[in-house]
């Protein structure tokens, strides 16, 4: 039998909540859970993303039709009512989220339509930022990365396509700075 720390099975107990998953079968391992599930979103939930800092905070978000939802967790105050974290107002995929040893999060997603789409962001320091675009608005962007290092920076990397042109950018935050210019990790190749 695999034992995962109290705080690993939160964040287990999360992705298996957000999808409905009555069992984790796909571990291949037999889990012992500190209690019984709690639902943490509404049905029609997609996309869970979940973090856990050294500090045993959890963040979980997830798509909830055109909204971000989220929920926090702490050993000390258990779950947060699920609430939106962004009111996107368009088509929204593919969210990623970190979270710094403070419990300060950044989640970033491809938003937009058919012919354009978007890496936008948003950032938690108690509270919600407002959205901005962290890639061109004018072309359209896709497989949208985030990771953050020991440092506490944030690293988003995604594509952009013009035409048969794509190349891949990455752009750099810390919190209580503002984010870099993206730059591009190589030329426009031809597909």
């Amino acid at each position: 039998m695999i034992r995962f720390s109290p705080s690993f099975q939160v964040v287990l107990a999360v992705l298996c909540a957000v999808f409905s998953f009555t069992s984790c079968d796909y571990l291949q391992a037999e889990i012992t859970w500190l209690g019984a599930a709690t639902t943490i979103s509404t049905a029609g939930a997609s996309d869970a993303q979940a973090v856990m800092n050294n500090n045993d905070q959890v963040t979980a978000i997830w798509i909830d039709g055109t909204d971000i939802k989220f929920t926090n967790w702490t050993q000390s105050g258990g779950w947060s009512a699920e609430a939106i974290a962004v009111a996107a107002g368009g088509a929204v995929t593919s969210p990623r989220l970190v979270m710094n040893t403070s419990g300060q999060t950044m989640v970033t997603w491809i938003e937009g339509g058919t012919t354009l789409k978007y890496i936008t962001r948003s950032t938690f320091s108690g509270s919600w930022s407002a959205s901005a675009s962290v890639s061109s608005n004018t072309l359209l962007g896709s497989f949208n990365e985030l990771v953050m290092n020991t440092n506490g920076q944030v690293i988003a990397g995604w594509q952009e396509q013009s035409g048969t042109n794509v190349k891949c950018l990455t752009a750099t935050f810390v919190f209580g700075s503002t984010w870099s210019s993206p730059v591009s990790a190589r030329g426009y190749p031809s597909i």
